[in-house]
């Protein structure tokens, strides 16, 4: 508790001390199942039923990593492949309409898309990409005056130029 003063992360209200945290603590927020920002914005609509590329991509970060193969068997405008390429997925698509498939081919070969750095180089893909990485200060690091943990940012792979 004294280090916890000493450091200023203690706070009193009513009859009770609160921890105090500060935004500089871990300033990146935890994705949760309530998804309020994939409501609007995001991409302009090339395709009548073409879902939020912000939607699928939260969906992919979640259940593949990369290298893993996503198939997509209404390909509409590519949004998922387009999604599968930018998160380094493969990807498999088809459509019966000639036009959505012309479309996907459009968005897909005029896109630049980035590199990212391997974790291992020589194993491929596969082995996954290095990601940033943030402190996380605790009570527990503050108050034992530990250093903070370091988290893995999994959203946020470091582009490789």
């Amino acid at each position: 508790m004294k280090a916890l003063k000493k450091e200023n992360r203690l706070e009193a209200t009513g009859q009770s001390l609160s921890y105090v945290r500060y935004f500089d603590d871990f300033p990146y927020q935890q994705l949760t199942d309530i998804w309020i920002d994939t409501g609007t914005g995001g991409d302009y609509k090339i395709y009548s039923v073409q879902t939020n590329a912000k939607v699928i991509e939260r969906c992919l970060l979640m259940a593949t990593d990369p290298g893993d193969l996503t198939l997509d068997i209404t390909c509409g405008s590519g949004t998922t492949a387009f999604v599968s390429e930018k998160n380094g997925r493969r990807w498999i698509t088809c459509d019966t309409s000639r036009i959505a498939i012309t479309l996907a081919k459009q968005r897909l070969l005029t896109t630049i898309f980035d590199y990212y750095s391997l974790a291992y180089p020589l194993e491929g893909i596969g082995s996954g990409f290095k990601y940033q990485k943030a402190e996380k200060i605790t009570m527990k690091s503050a108050g034992k005056q530990e250093s903070p943990s370091i988290e893995s940012l999994y959203d946020s792979a470091i582009i490789d130029n």
